[in-house]
């Protein structure tokens, strides 16, 4: 995590392939439960209507830091951080995450 950001940018590079800077990450969040989020950097598209994001403000105790259907940037230390799906349908997030050093399969000019 802590390189997560110190990346060499590839021009035209598409997600999810080598020297990409994004890599989509799938989360499945059963219906009324949580899902832990990995330790890393996170973009989250807005999407999922059934999902926010909640963060431990103390020993058991979630606020709500990305409300559900809205996108933004999440750092997790892979504990405390996590998806919870509030109603009675599976939740899938849109989930980028920097690519945090996935072996290359070439050589790039």
């Amino acid at each position: 995590m802590a390189l997560a950001t110190n990346k060499i940018l590839l021009e035209n590079a598409a997600s999810n392939s080598a020297g990409a800077y994004f890599q989509a990450v799938t989360y499945t969040v059963l219906p009324s439960a949580t899902t832990t989020i990995d330790a890393g950097v996170f973009l989250v598209v807005a999407g999922a209507s059934n999902v926010t994001v909640e963060a431990a403000v103390s020993a058991g105790s979630y606020s709500t830091i990305l409300a559900s259907g809205v996108g933004g940037v999440i750092i997790s230390d892979g504990t405390n951080v996590r998806f919870k799906n509030f109603v009675g349908t599976t939740g899938v997030p849109v989930v980028l995450e920097i690519n945090e050093g996935a072996a290359a399969s070439g050589t790039y000019a």
